[in-house]
């Protein structure tokens, strides 16, 4: 705010005597000269010093979550080095960039005093020769440090501005990648006829392809499962149809209206979603289940937990839906995490439900809630698409959908994409396939 003044000052100075201004603009430029070598000097150290401390976070945080792992087996030694060592990198190159603008700091500000005793020298001359006042000689030098205290200002707090800079300029990016969402036209509540055409889903970093070609379709009250080997596509499968990741081409329709049409925010009041790894948020039971809305009924989140068959699994918790979960929820089993998660899911008696691995952590006892949950669903007239490897899951499934390496490899009834995998004994054999031993084990039952 000071900065604009700078060239009033100086004028000012100039109006006493221009042999003063002439010194003043002089300063003032080798003093800009300064600040403009404190940004060259910094700009590479406080990068990369931004760059090591992200990293140093990143495994402080990542260390936090998988405290107990790293703990069980011995890594806390190694993980404490390869965090200190991330960490080390960033204090070594704040040190850098510290160094070097204090340094800059300094010239600027011997620089300064040095260039106030130049024009007390230089006015001292103008005054012997009677061509200003000796008024005119202090306050020429007054003027002339304050004209000059916004730059060294800005160079004594040029690494808050470098930082404010950079950040301004990511969030810049961001937001000119992924500009505001133009308003839509609000449509019914699904009823949740899914359909899928020609859909394909690429990386969003690399752009390349981990589906392609997949037709595909669910009606309300049917269960799909999806099944094939590890690393076939279907978790990035149930990311596309919740709206996660957007399609490369192709479509998948809602009701027959294409999902893009919809607000994010709109369609995940219709969507019920359990990915592969829960995490819960801090807060109570209720607020996970009801998604954290301020006006969510007690006995929808209720209801919601019931449809999941988590409420007396609740119940036994001890404050039941008000106890607290805390960072991640874990102090709870993986298992409880997961059915949890599934009450959250169902939250809202969602139109599409996608659940992904959803009894990975669950026992027997979880195993015969989910295959209830999974009932209720289908007699209620959700749309529920499912990846699973177990027979279970399998055998509930009105239509099954291979996938291998992303490409489609078969679709229909159960029974008949069943009777494939028996018609072809050799495949499977020759590729182990856990879903596809599924699917045999379940046709021989």
């Amino acid at each position: 705010f000071d900065a604009p003044w700078t060239p009033v000052y100086i004028l000012v100075i100039f109006l006493a005597h221009w042999v003063l201004g002439v010194t003043a603009v002089v300063g003032a430029v080798l003093l800009m000269i300064v600040a403009w070598l404190s940004e060259a000097t910094s700009r590479q150290p406080l990068g990369q010093a931004n760059k090591a401390s992200a990293r140093s976070l990143e495994l402080a945080e990542t260390g936090q979550r998988n405290a107990e792992a790293i703990t069980a087996m011995g890594m806390l030694g190694a993980y404490r080095t390869r965090w200190q060592q991330a960490n080390g990198e960033a204090l070594a190159w704040q040190i850098i960039a510290a160094d070097r603008l204090g340094t800059m700091s300094s010239v600027s500000k011997t620089l300064r005093l040095l260039w106030q005793s130049l024009m007390l020298a230089v006015g001292a001359a103008l005054a012997v020769k009677g061509e200003i006042s000796a008024g005119a000689i202090i306050a020429g030098t007054i003027i002339f440090g304050r004209a000059l205290a916004p730059v060294e200002q800005a160079i004594g707090h040029w690494r808050s501005f470098l930082k404010a800079k950079d950040s301004f300029r990511k969030l810049d990016e961001l937001l000119r990648k992924e500009p505001d969402a133009p308003a839509k036209t609000a449509l019914p509540k699904p009823k949740g006829l899914v359909e899928v055409a020609n859909l394909r889903v690429a990386a969003p970093d690399t752009r390349t392809l981990i589906l392609s070609n997949l037709n595909f379709e669910v009606h309300p009250g049917q269960m799909l499962a999806v099944i094939g080997p590890s690393a076939s596509g279907k978790s990035t499968l149930a990311r596309t149809l919740v709206g996660l990741w957007p399609p490369f081409g192709g479509t998948i329709k809602l009701d027959g209206a294409s999902i893009d049409q919809w607000s994010q925010e709109d369609l995940g009041q219709h969507l019920g979603y359990l990915p592969q790894d829960v995490e819960l948020f801090a807060g109570t039971v209720k607020e996970n289940i009801c998604r954290f809305r301020d006006d969510a009924d007690d006995a929808d989140v209720i209801a919601a937990a019931q449809m999941a068959h988590a409420h007396e699994m609740i119940l036994a918790l001890p404050q039941g839906y008000d106890s607290q979960l805390g960072s991640y929820g874990t102090h709870l089993s993986a298992g409880q995490r997961q059915r949890i998660g599934l009450a959250r899911a169902l939250f809202g008696f969602p139109a599409l439900v996608v659940l992904d691995e959803p009894n990975s952590n669950l026992d027997r006892l979880g195993d015969e809630a989910l295959a209830a949950a999974i009932d209720g669903m289908r007699q209620r007239g959700q749309a529920v698409i499912l990846v699973s490897h177990r027979v279970q899951a399998i055998g509930k499934a009105d239509t099954l959908l291979y996938i291998d390496r992303g490409i489609q490899k078969a679709f229909g009834p159960r029974n008949e994409v069943m009777k494939m995998f028996q018609g072809q004994p050799a495949a499977p054999a020759a590729q182990p396939k856990p879903a596809a031993h599924a699917a045999k084990v379940a046709a021989a039952s």
